[in-house]
């Protein structure tokens, strides 16, 4: 599984699913450069994504094969 680890700085709704699930595009500071990534279909991380504590601390973003974001954990200390 891929991932890409950084801190969301902006987020911006790109719709909902035929089953009525928001879906967000959100850009991801990486240290380096700036990522725009779209959370995957109906995936339950679209819910909480705008949330503070992803842009207060870097987490690691799961992709599916698509590179859409599936899942987020908080990074840890050395993936900093």
């Amino acid at each position: 599984m891929n991932t890409i680890t950084g801190k969301i700085t902006a987020t911006r709704h790109a719709g909902t699913s035929r089953m009525g699930n928001p879906s967000f595009d959100i850009a991801v500071d990486t240290g380096h450069d700036v990522m725009i990534l779209t959370t995957a279909t109906n995936s339950g991380l679209a819910y909480g994504i705008g949330n503070s504590n992803y842009r207060l601390t870097a987490h690691t973003f799961h992709l599916n094969k698509r590179g859409k974001v599936t899942s987020a954990v908080p990074a840890t200390a050395t993936e900093e």
